[in-house]
């Protein structure tokens, strides 16, 4: 079984971040469906910008909320397909 293994936001940061202000979580990895594609990540980029996406307040892009997966910008590898492209 794949799993994927998550940071979520557990609490806003006061101050500098620290380990609490995130909780680790482990789900299976579906299958992909027709059209779908399932991509390895590689390489995580941590950047700057992350720490506006943990504050809530207004921005050019939403923050993410109690229980949200982080995002950030990754290099990946195709490991299985359902997409022609792909």
């Amino acid at each position: 079984m794949r799993v994927n293994i998550q940071w979520r936001l557990a609490n806003r940061p006061k101050g500098m971040v620290q380990e609490t202000d995130f909780a680790y979580h482990e789900t299976a990895v579906p299958e992909p469906h027709d059209g779908q594609f399932l991509v390895r990540n590689l390489s995580i980029a941590f950047e700057p910008a992350m720490r506006g996406r943990i504050r809530d307040r207004p921005s050019y892009i939403a923050p993410l909320q109690i229980g949200d997966v982080m995002e950030a910008s990754c290099v990946g590898q195709v490991v299985a397909s359902r997409h022609p492209s792909f």
